[in-house]
């Protein structure tokens, strides 16, 4: 009972945290991945989903009203969206495995690494390249 209050009143709180937390309130020795697998059993998960602290001020709240409001009358054909994505040659996977005493190997250009970047506009009606 104990670890399920800990863990709702402090849910950000890592591990190895919440196990200092342990140690010292309880003087219980354990290992933080224990405390982990314990915790994943009860049915807890570690992920967090963070808001901009802003929404909650009152003109924020109501641009937003304004904003859904006027998404139902807009012009969809005018709207464009602007995106951007990139590669490089470095992108590899950076381990591998292997079994025990051997070394896994992966190739990737000797520090010859290009970059790609591609902005483009998407519209309702398809995608619209620089120009």
């Amino acid at each position: 009972m104990f670890i399920e209050q800990m863990v709702s009143e402090h849910g950000d709180w890592s591990e190895a945290e919440l196990n200092a937390h342990l140690r010292q309130e309880c003087g219980i020795e354990v290992h933080d991945t224990t405390v982990g697998r314990f915790i994943r059993a009860k049915g807890w998960r570690y992920k967090k989903t963070v808001f901009a602290s802003e929404r909650d001020r009152e003109e924020i709240r109501e641009a937003r009203v304004l904003w859904r409001a006027w998404q139902k009358h807009c012009d969809t054909s005018k709207l464009v969206f602007l995106d951007e994505t990139g590669a490089t040659t470095n992108m590899i996977r950076q381990y591998g495995r292997a079994k025990g005493g051997a070394r896994c190997f992966g190739h990737a250009p000797g520090g010859h690494w290009q970059t790609m970047t591609f902005i483009a506009g998407l519209r309702a009606d398809g995608l619209t390249a620089p120009g």
